[in-house]
């Protein structure tokens, strides 16, 4: 199982809240819809982590509107739904609302479940 991961920063000119409706209720209704994909995340950050919970980072002022999770069976599975017809519908709508993201495709290694 391979997971993508992408932070997202919003269009410029929309408002938080307008980024995350279309990212909730018109963006998420095709992303679900991706042939071979296993499981599907929207984090919308809530605030930033202070005082001794912090964690240094190298851009800790960078600004992140939503950060996704998408699994899928293998590298090739992601690859075949990001080259259908329902992935170019999914890239083509997200150009209305994400101005630009930074994407990871990472291996889980859980180190405690529920």
């Amino acid at each position: 199982m391979i997971k993508r991961m992408s932070l997202l920063r919003r269009k410029s000119g929309l408002t938080e809240e307008e980024f995350d409706r279309h990212w909730r209720d018109i963006h998420g209704p095709l992303v679900a819809e991706l042939p071979g994909l296993r499981h599907y995340t929207q984090n919308s950050p809530i605030g930033k982590v202070e005082g001794p919970a912090q964690i240094p980072v190298a851009d800790a002022n960078v600004q992140v509107d939503g950060i996704t999770e998408l699994y899928f069976d293998s590298f090739e599975a992601m690859e075949a739904a990001y080259t259908s017809e329902q992935g170019k519908l999914c890239l083509d709508d997200g150009e209305l609302f994400i101005g630009s993201a930074t994407t990871f495709t990472v291996t889980e290694r859980i180190i405690k479940d529920f």
